[in-house]
């Protein structure tokens, strides 16, 4: 992830769910990355699912952040004050234009 020239990470995560066409499940995080992920503790990390509906030639697709249980509301207002939402729009809002190209 690259926000700007000072600041850039690894980010990514390990898959939990896939149903092709229908749905991606991830532990959300990357080893020495942020948000930190252990792959021996991955219910510790945010889960974000991706659903997809086809509806007349067009897809729809919501994504969901789950946080893990041990979060407390402090927590969830921390991740939300670092801009998680901004981030996923921004790289969602990336990906659009290459998911409108012809195939």
């Amino acid at each position: 992830m690259i926000e700007n020239e000072q600041k850039a990470y690894v980010t990514g995560g390990v898959f939990r769910e896939i149903v092709p066409g229908r749905r991606l499940v991830f532990a959300w995080g990357a080893v020495d990355g942020w948000p930190a992920l252990d792959p021996a503790r991955l219910e510790d990390s945010p889960l974000v699912t991706l659903d997809f509906v086809a509806d007349a030639g067009v897809t729809e697709m919501s994504l969901r952040v789950d946080f893990p249980e041990h979060f407390t509301d402090e927590d969830v207002k921390g991740w939300l004050d670092l801009g998680i939402l901004h981030g996923w729009s921004f790289t969602l809002d990336r990906l659009a234009p290459y998911l409108a190209q012809p195939r």
